[in-house]
């Protein structure tokens, strides 16, 4: 069964740098209060799936998404930070909720340079939901590739 996978490797969904949830500048995120993560300073404007899985629901203003890896582990992916305030303006989400994605399918389509002109960060935390941050296990350096994998996660 699909599903009894424990370990799977993550890739990064966004070229860029990788940093610690800590640093991102908004308390929810900073704080974990949403969950076990890291953020990635992005330097490319698509999101890529960075595991096999099936999209639990994709935020109307497209900005986010979560999804169920084929291990059962639940994250978010969210764009920048109160992005929700650009309504959608310069974001395309590429899937529904419900359907499955294969590891490396563009999921969301994204601006920059459309984000930075509205005096918001770009920052995007990867956010483990149903998980321990200790059955996270970083195998990837500071500056990521799309598609490079970062981590590997577990399920207990």
């Amino acid at each position: 069964m699909l599903w009894r996978k424990k370990e799977i490797i993550f890739a990064s969904p966004v070229k860029g740098k990788l940093i610690p949830l800590s640093q991102t500048p908004d308390e929810a995120f900073a704080s974990k209060r949403f969950g076990s993560g890291f953020a990635i300073i992005p330097e490319s404007n698509t999101i890529i799936a960075p595991t096999d899985g099936i999209v639990m629901f994709a935020f109307e203003t497209k900005h986010a998404i979560a999804i169920r890896a084929i291990n059962g582990v639940e994250y978010l992916i969210h764009v920048g930070i109160n992005t929700y305030k650009l309504k959608g303006e310069k974001f395309k989400c590429n899937t529904t909720a419900e359907k499955s994605v294969k590891k490396g399918d563009v999921l969301i389509e994204f601006e920059l340079e459309y984000i930075k002109s509205n005096n918001l960060s770009t920052i995007t935390p990867i956010i483990f939901t149903n998980i321990d941050e200790n059955l996270i296990e970083v195998i990837s350096s500071d500056n990521v590739e799309q598609g490079e994998d970062i981590f590997k996660v577990r399920r207990s």
